[in-house]
């Protein structure tokens, strides 16, 4: 065993250390792994157990995130379309994240625009706001901007979209360019409007043509050889191994000749030297109608306007902004006269050297290269930033960015104590200005974050949803399951959200509605799979929840279920009155250590076979093998009953066009069997057939007799049922009659399988449904 300790500051060292490895064993892996991570974190920093804290009140519904809809142009607007269009198809948002891009912030001076481009805006005046506000996903995006002054004609472009096509087998879809360039602009109008437009500056015919001829001459050659960069970097230099001559190489002259073009790169192309220059919101949100256009307007933001619309007009009961550990990307900006009360300094990052041995890159990453603006009252900036919210009607906060404070920590005591400073500071505020507790910690694996949250409750367990990286979807549902074990300790697990329209949109579905946290998606308006989402929503806006943090099954711990080309890796969970399964065959593609990013080694994996089992659902695995349970494979045709040690073999496909069946994954539903009183009938609520975590649904029941006409008493099940559609049950013998809420209602019931119809109703989260036997 090779133990590594970094401070991350050479002024902190030591030769001894009281706590550095805990061992812990036990019989039971999720109790184990649960207590273990609260001891060590009762040893590192200040977190306390997850049973100790509250839970956001957000978790039980549906939500929905700015972040793959509009990235960095998101607005008021776009706000409300896309809720709008939710609300339209019937699966309203409750809850809301307006995420990157409702801050002002800017770049430093010396990497804004030229004087010309500014005169050209307007006044030759930055606005107070955001003058741009572009984000590059990630390589695919960059691969497209550079491509924008290459030919599509010539040999580069062909090559261009080659090497993209290769990157990308699946296809994305264009980032809308014309609307990045007006938030870049600050606004510039084109076309027919901008030649309307009263702010432009009109050239004489003669310097405008030599200036457009110069830029597309200029444009062409700095684009070619943007071009050459890009190929070396992601072909020569990116799957180079650690100390390789390409990342010395690129190291050094990232550090020295190609540092001002880097940092003057991302400042044109991506949001990561950007820094706060007020804790207001920018011009995007100065109303309910206001657009991505806007933000150069100057419009004083109004931000309450913003929040109450969404709640009146589309019931909203929750909004929650995005805001980074450092207060943004590259922290806030020490030249801006209005961060100037919290002591704000640049400081240039630097990885530990075990950090830059795993990931190479981070010798070159924006906080090394263009600096972070830390500042030294992160309280007073954080009860600022959160009064604002909170005042504006903000429920909550999502913390991104958490892992990249470890950078700074060089030159402040060493990256768990910068961390620790900053998480105080950041739940002292969050306790005062949001009482629910609604925050979420966010790109925050690194152990020093984990063991500061004190109070915080969820935590985002996963890398993000990268709609145009195909290869990522399968590993991301991997690692939200097997971090989730790791996690469950502290935090409350988020799986994050996703796109409904998505081609791992059925995979991604199944892995929410098992996880147990969180259910939202990044739907851009007008585009939604509105089965699927009917699955997970219910008409209220509900999500049929599961009650633990979704996690592996015990035969599922120590496989490799995306590479070893056998496995199906299994998930459990626990509803009120039964348990779920769930089957994912994620074989094919996998995070690629060489290279260092996610890859598909097999574009098409086989079906896979898998056997779910009672005892795969952990409360049940102390359970007699005499006790029968009822089993449900979605999509299925029977009922399957079974004692204790029983369960049903499965065949998982990799990816299905079928939606209802979930691409990728199949889900088990799991019922105790219990039978009457009078020992007439045996009987097994499963739950609403129509949604994907089927057993959500029934929250309780119980038999009852009611005497009729001087008979006999006969058997009734009451079930309490959240949400509408069809109920599913295990029955032993063919009912009576069936009542939904009082009302005689539509059943059907075939060799045990029965069927009742549970009416909408009249808007009561619970119906009671009662088969009479």
């Amino acid at each position: 065993m090779v133990l590594r300790i970094e401070s991350g500051d050479s002024d902190v060292c030591s030769e001894c250390w009281d706590k550095a490895v805990l061992f812990a064993a036990g019989t039971d892996p999720y109790v184990l792994m649960e207590e273990a991570v609260i001891v060590a974190a009762e040893c590192s920093g200040t977190a306390k157990p997850l049973r100790a804290k509250t839970l956001p009140p957000t978790l039980d519904s549906f939500g929905w995130c700015s972040w793959d809809s509009f990235y960095s142009t998101v607005s008021a607007q776009g706000l409300d379309d896309a809720v709008r269009g939710l609300r339209a198809q019937g699966t309203p948002p409750r809850w809301v994240v307006i995420d990157d891009g409702w801050q002002c912030t800017q770049v430093d001076a010396a990497y804004r625009d030229d004087p010309l481009k500014a005169f050209r805006r307007g006044n030759g005046e930055e606005s107070s706001t955001n003058s741009r506000e572009s984000f590059v996903e990630g390589e695919f995006e960059a691969l497209e901007l550079a491509a924008r002054g290459i030919p599509a004609a010539g040999s580069a472009g062909a090559m261009l979209r080659e090497v993209r096509s290769s990157l990308d087998p699946e296809g994305a879809p264009p980032i809308d360019a014309e609307m990045m360039a007006l938030q870049k602009t600050g606004g510039l109008a084109t076309g027919e409007e901008g030649r309307r437009g009263r702010h432009l500056w009109r050239r004489p015919f003669v310097i405008s043509l030599t200036l457009d001829l110069l830029g597309y001459v200029g444009g062409r050659i700095t684009g070619f050889f943007s071009f050459l960069l890009i190929m070396f970097y992601q072909n020569v230099v990116d799957p180079a191994p650690t100390g390789s001559w390409p990342a010395r190489l690129w190291t050094w002259a990232a550090l020295r000749s190609l540092r001002e073009p880097l940092v003057q790169f991302m400042a044109d192309s991506t949001n990561f030297t950007r820094r706060l220059t007020s804790v207001r919101a920018n011009s995007k949100f100065s109303s309910p109608r206001a657009r991505p256009e806007d933000v150069s307007s100057g419009a004083p933001a109004d931000l309450a306007s913003v929040v109450s619309h969404l709640r009146s007009v589309h019931g909203v009961a929750w909004v929650v902004c995005w805001h980074a550990l450092s207060a943004y990307w590259s922290g806030v900006s020490w030249e801006s006269p209005g961060m100037a009360r919290y002591a704000p300094r640049l400081v240039y990052g630097a990885p530990t050297p075990g950090v830059a041995e795993v990931e190479p890159s981070a010798a070159w990453n924006p906080a090394v290269l263009g600096g972070v603006g830390w500042v030294g009252d992160m309280g007073a900036l954080f009860e600022d930033m959160h009064a604002y919210l909170a005042a504006a009607g903000v429920a909550g906060v999502k913390v991104d960015a958490q892992a990249g404070v470890g950078f700074v920590g060089h030159a402040s005591g060493g990256g768990a104590a910068a961390a620790a400073r900053a998480h105080a500071a950041l739940e002292a505020s969050i306790a005062v200005h949001f009482p629910a507790n609604l925050a979420v910690n966010c790109m925050c694996h690194s152990t020093e974050n984990i063991y500061a949250w004190e109070g915080t409750a969820l935590a985002r367990v996963s890398d993000d949803f990268y709609p145009t990286d195909a290869s990522t979807h399968r590993p991301h549902v991997a690692a939200c399951a097997f971090n989730s074990l790791f996690f469950s300790g502290v935090a409350h697990p988020d799986w994050d959200m996703f796109q409904s329209e998505h081609r791992a949109a059925a995979l991604h579905a199944a892995a929410r509605a098992v996880s147990g946290g969180p259910v939202y998606v990044s739907d851009s308006p007008g585009r939604h799979c509105v089965p699927l989402l009917k699955r997970l929503v219910l008409p209220d806006g509900g999500v049929l929840r599961a009650l633990r943090p979704g996690r592996p099954t015990r035969d599922s711990l120590f496989l490799d279920v995306c590479c070893d080309a056998r496995s199906c890796l299994k998930v459990w969970n626990l509803n009120p009155r039964g348990g779920v399964l769930a089957a994912f065959n994620l074989q094919g593609s996998a995070w690629d250590w060489g290279r260092r990013r996610y890859r598909t080694h097999e574009a098409a994996p086989p079906p896979l076979p898998a056997r779910a089992a009672v005892w795969d659902v952990e409360p049940y695995r102390g359970a007699p093998s005499g006790d029968r349970f009822a089993m449900h494979v979605d999509g299925a045709e029977g009922v399957l009953v079974v004692d204790a040690a029983g369960g049903v073999d499965l065949q998982v496909p990799s990816e299905s066009v079928d939606l209802f069946v979930g691409g990728g994954a199949v889900m088990v539903t799991v019922a105790p069997v219990v039978t009457s009183p009078d020992g007439q009938v045996s009987a097994a609520p499963l739950g609403l057939a129509n949604m994907l975590n089927c057993g959500g649904a029934v929250r309780d029941f119980h038999w009852q007799t009611s005497p009729e006409n001087g008979r006999p008493a006969a058997p009734q099940l009451s079930v309490e049922v959240r949400g509408c559609g069809t109920l599913l049950a295990y029955c032993s013998r063919e009912p009576g009659r069936a009542y939904a809420q009082g009302v005689q209602t539509n059943w059907w019931w075939k060799e045990g399988r029965l069927e009742v119809s549970v009416p909408q109703g009249d808007g009561a989260s619970t119906q009671t449904v009662v088969i009479a036997f």
